[in-house]
């Protein structure tokens, strides 16, 4: 599979936490000059700098691992791996009704779609498509999106107030920082503001320098 995906992307990086795999595709890779090796080390993707690649890719290695905590760990370390708008495609084992209780380290531990969905929201990603979801061969393909998520210090302020003030959150404008920096026509960039259960924001919004957007008072529930 890295032979073939070199042939496809400028760059490829390869992860292995075996040294002696790692040294046996450096030998058979040899010719192949946009291929980098690392080893990590079994917890995360540490060796691989954080936002470097576009597409991240996983087959019949979370199958065999026993521990839901390692899977969504490398997962929550693919998106730090990937830039905003990357695609993380990967495959795990499929929960079906002759699962044991038990897992070894080969057999591994299977994941519904309902523990898919939670883990993709914990780990910063969107699910785009899922298939063979009660199988071995159960196949993700997890979105990076390109989310700016707001913060403003009034609001952390408030959660430790009355609701009665929320209605203050928002008289001045808030900026909103882009990666790439420069907004893409007819891309689909989403906004999460953090606000209370059934409280009414009036939003708007602005374009400064056709690098930036602004949201201000401008309504949503």
């Amino acid at each position: 599979m890295t032979r073939a995906m070199a042939s496809l992307f400028a760059e490829v990086h390869a992860v292995d936490i075996s040294a002696e795999m790692i040294a046996l595709a450096r030998r058979n890779l040899s010719d192949l000059k946009n291929v980098f090796f690392w080893k990590n080390s079994g917890c995360d993707l540490s060796p691989v700098a954080d936002g470097l690649v576009d597409f991240a890719f996983s087959f019949l290695v979370f199958q065999h691992i026993p521990s839901r905590d390692v899977i969504e760990t490398y997962v929550r370390e693919v998106h730090r791996c990937l830039r905003p708008g990357g695609i993380f495609k990967f495959q795990v084992k499929g929960r079906t009704d002759r699962d044991d209780t038990l897992y070894d380290s080969w057999h591994g531990v299977p994941l519904s779609m309902a523990e898919v969905e939670a883990m993709s929201t914990r780990c910063g990603f969107d699910v785009l498509a899922a298939s063979g979801d009660r199988s071995q061969y159960f196949w993700l393909w997890f979105l990076k999106p390109r989310w700016a998520r707001l913060f403003p210090r009034a609001i952390r302020t408030m959660a430790r107030s009355a609701v009665a003030n929320v209605k203050d959150a928002f008289e001045a404008p808030v900026q909103v920082a882009f990666y790439p920096p420069v907004v893409e026509a007819g891309s689909v960039y989403r906004v999460h503001i953090p606000c209370f259960a059934g409280q009414v924001i009036d939003i708007g919004y602005e374009m400064a320098g056709g690098r930036t957007s602004y949201l201000k008072p401008g309504s949503r529930r």
